[in-house]
């Protein structure tokens, strides 16, 4: 695990070691450092949740979710952790929520379906659930309603993106990256995809984060470039900083405000 603290002068640090040996877990940025949830040990699927203090340097243990799970995601929305789907031994639709405030564990509606590695991403309070695998990788996208509580069907991605990433940007969703280099918009206000310029590398199990109004992309399997999309004028541009090995598949990013 990495850090760079200073994208003038960028460089990367190594972390302190976690107090875990772990695989195919998740992990999401949260206020001040990062969550890692579930994976896999040589002692079977796991439930333990762990925090990362950027600032401080140390971690410090959550309670652990309810469900076992792997190739799960997670994400961090109005101090609440939410994780969804994954694999137990079989795949699984179960969708928990940590309060952050309270450290209490909650039930939401399970997925219309069961799926792994799918991308996640909040806009205007609601949790939208796209793409993962099944036997193969789907263009599925579900809205979870938090006011309602309830699922509904939203118009398929465009295209398949395996091993891709989503971020939420001024109201709309994007999903970037993957084996065939998506990069594409979703208008929940209309229901409508828009194909967008395509990255020049291939990102395949990326992470992605929104940074100063752009959305960066970072390495990927076989792959240690850097790139950034501008939505403004739908281009790309590379970074000069590139990801500290290519790691075949990256678990997240993490942006820290000053």
């Amino acid at each position: 695990m990495w850090l760079c603290t200073d994208l003038n002068t960028p460089q990367w640090q190594p972390i302190q070691q976690p107090p875990f040996q772990i695989r195919s877990y998740s992990a999401c940025a949260s206020p001040g450092g990062f969550v890692v949830s579930g994976g896999q040990s040589q002692n079977g699927n796991q439930r333990e949740c762990y925090w990362y203090d950027v600032q401080n340097g140390q971690w410090n243990t959550l309670p652990p979710m309810p469900t076992a799970r792997y190739n799960h995601s997670s994400i961090y929305h109005n101090h609440h952790l939410y994780v969804v789907g994954g694999y137990d031994g079989r795949r699984l639709n179960s969708v928990e929520a940590l309060d952050m405030r309270n450290l209490q564990w909650n039930h939401l509606p399970p997925l219309p379906r069961e799926v792994v590695l799918l991308y996640l991403a909040f806009v205007l309070d609601n949790l939208f659930v796209l793409g993962g695998c099944c036997d193969e990788w789907v263009a599925d996208v579900h809205e979870f309603d938090s006011t309602q509580q309830t699922w509904r069907q939203r118009s398929l991605m465009p295209e398949i993106c395996g091993g891709g990433a989503a971020v939420s940007f001024d109201d709309h969703v994007y999903v970037v990256g993957g084996w065939n280099r998506s990069c594409m918009r979703f208008n929940p206000r209309n229901n409508t995809w828009t194909s967008l310029q395509r990255p020049q590398f291939n990102h395949y199990f990326e992470p992605s984060l929104v940074l100063n109004g752009n959305i960066v992309v970072f390495g990927g399997l076989n792959n240690d470039s850097i790139e950034e999309y501008s939505p403004l004028t739908d281009s790309w541009s590379t970074w000069t900083l590139k990801m500290p090995n290519k790691y075949p598949g990256w678990k997240f990013a993490v942006k820290m405000d000053s």
